[in-house]
């Protein structure tokens, strides 16, 4: 095993002993510290009711997002995070809260992985794993990653839609652009739908950095330029 090899397992190693010291600390007495209020309740009714009903009985829009009143109703975001907790009931075979807060506790883990070389783009190895490490174990980000709620999942889509979107447009090969494409595509779409706030964030900020890399205000800035 040469020495790149070897950096490369030892890397493995520490960022995999992380997320599963990172794993314990959200799963610790989970049941009974699970955090259950209204939110949570509405949310677990309506999924509980798919679960027993069928697929059929999922909503098309996801929760209403805070006091944003609008004529009769309420400005609501969309459907994802309904899905992911009903993927969650079915695969679990069970409508116990608990079994809800695994979506947000699933992807607090993969942030962790994706935080690791999200940083490793602009830094050392052995920075990002600290970054990572300060981040699977920041008292805030285990609170969130413990109990269902809509904006607990976004910090691994945010990463996963600037991550995508940074390697497309810094990938040469088609094929490869393609893939990133997709997943930037997707992220973007799924956290849009988390968080009001998601969805100004990822839409605005990946515009505005298509838009600033693009070729069209790369001549515009030429011309002005030239005045």
């Amino acid at each position: 095993m040469n020495k790149l090899s070897q950096n490369k397992f030892f890397i493995g190693i520490v960022l995999g002993c992380i997320v599963f010291l990172a794993f314990f600390v959200r799963i610790y007495n989970l049941h009974d510290w699970q955090y259950f209020k209204m939110d949570q309740g509405r949310d677990a009714q309506l999924v509980s009711h798919a679960i027993n009903e069928g697929p059929g009985m999922l909503p098309l829009l996801g929760p209403r997002a805070g006091a944003t009143a609008v004529d009769n109703g309420f400005l609501r975001l969309g459907p994802a995070y309904y899905y992911f907790q009903y993927l969650s009931g079915v695969i679990f075979n069970s409508t116990d809260p608990e079994i809800f807060a695994y979506p947000d506790l699933f992807f607090s883990l993969l942030a962790i992985i994706l935080l690791y070389f999200f940083t490793n783009l602009y830094f050392s190895k052995n920075t990002s794993l600290l970054i990572a490490m300060m981040y699977a174990f920041s008292f805030i980000i285990i609170e969130y990653s413990r109990f269902a709620w809509n904006p607990n999942s976004l910090q691994f889509f945010v990463l996963l839609t600037f991550f995508g979107l940074l390697k497309f447009l810094n990938t040469e090969k088609i094929k490869t652009k393609l893939v990133w494409l997709v997943i930037w595509a997707m992220a973007m779409a799924i956290g849009s739908q988390l968080h009001f706030f998601g969805f100004f964030v990822l839409v605005g900020v990946s515009g505005l950095f298509i838009l600033l890399r693009s070729e069209f205000w790369k001549k515009k800035k030429i011309k002005l330029l030239s005045f």
